[in-house]
């Protein structure tokens, strides 16, 4: 179907072990950590985890973004700086307000410190990308996971504190992946706003993402107790399996389309994105036949007594999921041709209404009224995606023009 030789398929197998592996290996750990800390804490990492991914995790994605959309790769140490100053910058303000609220301050500060080493990484990755060098993004994605697994199962963390340190010094290890970076990062204010204003569309954008991406949680929360976040979560890693594997492809796609429409290749470009939307169908379908079949033996296996909890949530979000990755194409598609603004707008109409739907439905039925409150999102979003295709990617391609 795709008429792909070896060599073209390299890039994503090497993507392909680079994010699943450690997406088996967070499954691991998220047993781990149930069955000898509880689920309680479980659902507070995550909920502290959520908050500073939110604040800072989707502003360093929409920076890589940026970048990848530019094929440039010497914007690696421009794109490091601005991460590093943004961090420098969100970090504080968070750790001082939790610190005001007596709410975790020092649980904070150490997921924020893994989480911007996480992020340099993700930088390296896409520099790597743009290089056509996917070889160099497997070890570096999989060795710091690898490490926090063997933290937590040789030296069990005795609460909250604990597992973040933990989470921290696991991620501190990739410095050995980026000190050929870290040694030619120069922080120049003058670049580091131009680089703030380009990404700043897409950064809003997947702010809007995260609103009904990680706001559930906190939804849950308000509503029920750290037992049902903590179930709900874990339904909510099993159902998200299929994006990094969506988005094995979708990093892939991205270089494909932009090139294809710098170049006003309009029929490869179409190609690209035929292939993405069978690639996407196919894994919903995977998903969607785990979660119904052995799903259930597998929650009850790891999770023992908390396993059958998750059932429900997790079919329903097996199905927001495969919309999720089908959406993708088309927002990935108007993402390589500049209109960033629209897809803001188109983001921000999911989180008003993720937020209309979630909060009743979470309110009555707990974990699975937040998976049918993503599921109807996701149909929102996929009529408004498909409405701006036709009437923009499609013009386009008539006219043989391009933005």
């Amino acid at each position: 179907m795709f008429s792909l030789q070896i060599d073209s398929l390299k890039p994503y197998i090497c993507q392909f072990l680079g994010r699943v592996v450690p997406q088996f290996v967070g499954i691991a750990i998220s047993s781990v950590i149930i069955k000898d800390i509880g689920i309680n804490t479980y659902g507070q990492y995550s909920l502290l985890f959520g908050i500073v991914s939110f604040i800072f995790g989707v502003f360093g994605s929409a920076l890589d973004i940026d970048f990848q959309r530019s094929c440039n790769a010497t914007n690696v140490f421009r794109v490091l700086s601005s991460k590093l100053v943004m961090w420098a910058f969100l970090i504080s303000v968070l750790v001082f307000i939790a610190w005001i609220c007596s709410f975790a301050w020092l649980s904070i500060l150490f997921v924020a410190i893994g989480i911007l080493f996480q992020q340099a990484i993700e930088t390296r990755i896409t520099r790597d990308r743009v290089l056509g060098a996917d070889l160099k993004s497997i070890l570096p994605r999989i060795f710091p996971v690898l490490v926090f697994f063997s933290l937590i199962y040789f030296i069990p963390p005795d609460g909250l504190n604990g597992l973040s340190v933990l989470f921290a010094i696991s991620w501190l290890t990739s410095i050995v992946f980026l000190l050929p970076l870290f040694r030619n990062i120069a922080i120049r204010l003058t670049e580091t706003i131009q680089t703030f204003r380009r990404a700043g569309p897409i950064y809003l954008a997947l702010l809007m993402t995260q609103v009904y991406g990680n706001i559930d949680l906190y939804i849950i929360r308000l509503f029920h107790s750290d037992e049902v976040v903590g179930a709900y979560k874990v339904a909510y890693t099993f159902a998200g399996m299929s994006i990094p594997l969506a988005g094995v492809f979708s990093f892939i796609y991205l270089s494909k389309i932009s090139s294809a429409l710098l170049l006003k290749n309009f029929d490869q470009a179409r190609a690209v994105i035929r292939n993405q939307l069978l690639v996407c169908s196919i894994l919903g379908l995977g998903l969607i036949s785990f979660m119904f079949i052995l799903f259930p033996f597998v929650a009850q296996m790891f999770y023992g007594e908390a396993g059958p909890s998750m059932v429900l949530p997790a079919r329903l979000l097996a199905f927001a999921m495969t919309l999720n990755m089908l959406t993708m194409v088309y927002s990935y598609a108007l993402l390589a041709l500049g209109m960033d603004k629209f897809i803001t707008a188109v983001t921000a109409c999911g989180a008003l209404s993720y937020l209309i739907f979630g909060i009743p439905l979470i309110k009555i039925y707990g974990a699975p009224g937040a998976g049918f409150a993503m599921i109807l999102t996701y149909f929102i979003l996929m009529g408004i995606y498909l409405w701006l295709f036709n009437n923009r990617f499609l013009h386009q391609e008539r006219e043989g023009i391009s933005t």
